[in-house]
C-alpha cells in the first residue's frame, strides 16, 4: 500500500491517523484527546486496552493530543473506487472533525519507519518555522521507505482531489 504524505499540511483527521498506525499494526487507544500508540507485540498489533497494557507493557511510541476544529489543508482518508483506502488533500476539513497534529504524526512515523534516518537540526526561532522544518525532515526521512508493506511516498505539490 502506498501512503502519500505532505510536510505542509498541518492536520490528519483521525480516522487518517488510526488508518496509518493500523497498517503499520501499532498498537492503540484512545483515551480521551489523547491517541496513544505502541509498537506491536509479538502477539500482533491493533486496539490495546488498559489490562494488556499492563499486562504486557509495550513501548509507548507516541501520544499524541486529538481535537476538533475546522483547518486549511487537512490530510484525510477515503476510500477508491477501486476498494483500497488512499489519502486525499482537504482545504477544508468536515466541521468538528477530529483532528491529529501532522508533523507529531510525521515525527512518530519516522521513529517507527525509519529510526536510524538523520534529521538535520534548526536554529530558526519561531515555533512555526521550527515546526514547518521537522515536518518537512521527517517526511524527507520517510520518502521511499517502505515498513510492514507500506510504502511512504512524499508529495509536497499535493493538491485537493
Amino acid at each position: 500500500m502506498k501512503i502519500e504524505i505532505s510536510s505542509r499540511v498541518q492536520v490528519i483527521s483521525y480516522s487518517g491517523a488510526r488508518f496509518i498506525a493500523q497498517s503499520l499494526g501499532l498498537l492503540y487507544r484512545r483515551d480521551g484527546d489523547r491517541f496513544k500508540l505502541w509498537r506491536r507485540l509479538p502477539e500482533g498489533g491493533g486496539y490495546l486496552t488498559k489490562e494488556n497494557e499492563d499486562r504486557f507493557k509495550p513501548e509507548l511510541v507516541a501520544d499524541l493530543f486529538v481535537d476538533e476544529g475546522r483547518y486549511s489543508e487537512c490530510l484525510t482518508l477515503r476510500e477508491t473506487p477501486d476498494g483500497p483506502m488512499e489519502f486525499y488533500l482537504k482545504y477544508v476539513n468536515r466541521g468538528w472533525e477530529e483532528l491529529v497534529d501532522a508533523s507529531d504524526m510525521w515525527r512518530m512515523l519516522q521513529r517507527v519507519a525509519a529510526p536510524d534516518a538523520e534529521i538535520a537540526s534548526t536554529d530558526l526561532m519561531g515555533a512555526g518555522g521550527r515546526q514547518r522544518h521537522y515536518a518537512h525532515e521527517h517526511c524527507k526521512a520517510l520518502d521511499g521507505i517502505t515498513h510492514m508493506g507500506v510504502t511512504f511516498v512524499l508529495n509536497d505539490s499535493m493538491k485537493e482531489k
